[in-house]
């Protein structure tokens, strides 16, 4: 279902500016993008290397194409039955749409569902680029129902993220338990984050 082949006459439209170095060939299983990658399938479609870990009956990595269409991001994995949304950016903050899809494991479908919210957005004067905080609730990287929260830019690409959210008391804190990159530390939410190590 996914075959991939190098393309050095196409770009993807999207990720061009990407400087971190979690965009370069920084290998790593919780959530990875590869810039550096360029690739395409059969289909034609044109993206970058994706790699995840996806909690199934346990966290199992799968890869795949990230790609571009109509101002959204789409992953077409190895091991799903179709393409799916990962980012919306023509929702608003607080926005959140659903997402469903299946994915083959030692020969059995397992239905996934996760929903895509806008948390905020703004403009990062360093980089000359709008940041998306997105929230993929219920992703399940490294438990069945955990969130990722990604800082991503439509040029500079993905800058980093946190994993967690478990609702800690009344006072909305919510839990993480792992950061990668910039999470943008000095902006009003991370107040409300309190880091906790998993057991």
């Amino acid at each position: 279902m996914f075959s991939c082949e190098n393309v050095f006459n196409k770009n993807p439209d999207f990720f061009r500016k990407q400087t971190n170095p979690l965009g370069h060939g920084r290998d790593m299983s919780v959530f990875f993008i590869d810039t550096d990658s360029i690739i395409s399938s059969k289909n034609i479609i044109t993206g970058y290397y994706f790699k995840s870990l996806i909690f199934l009956d346990e966290a199992r990595v799968t890869d795949g194409i990230i790609f571009s269409n109509n101002n959204c991001l789409f992953l077409h994995l190895k091991y799903a039955l179709s393409d799916f949304k990962l980012i919306d950016f023509d929702l608003g903050i607080g926005d959140t749409e659903p997402i469903n899809y299946k994915i083959i494991t030692k020969g059995d479908t397992i239905k996934k569902q996760f929903n895509i919210l806008i948390e905020d957005k703004f403009l990062d004067a360093t980089l000359s680029d709008t940041i998306y905080q997105v929230r993929l609730e219920d992703f399940g990287i490294n438990l069945s129902n955990d969130d990722i929260v990604l800082f991503v830019g439509k040029e500079v690409g993905l800058q980093g993220f946190y994993l967690g959210d478990i609702m800690y008391n009344e006072n909305n804190t919510k839990i993480y338990y792992g950061q990668l990159g910039n999470i943008y530390k000095d902006r009003p939410y991370f107040k409300y984050l309190l880091l906790k190590k998993l057991q």
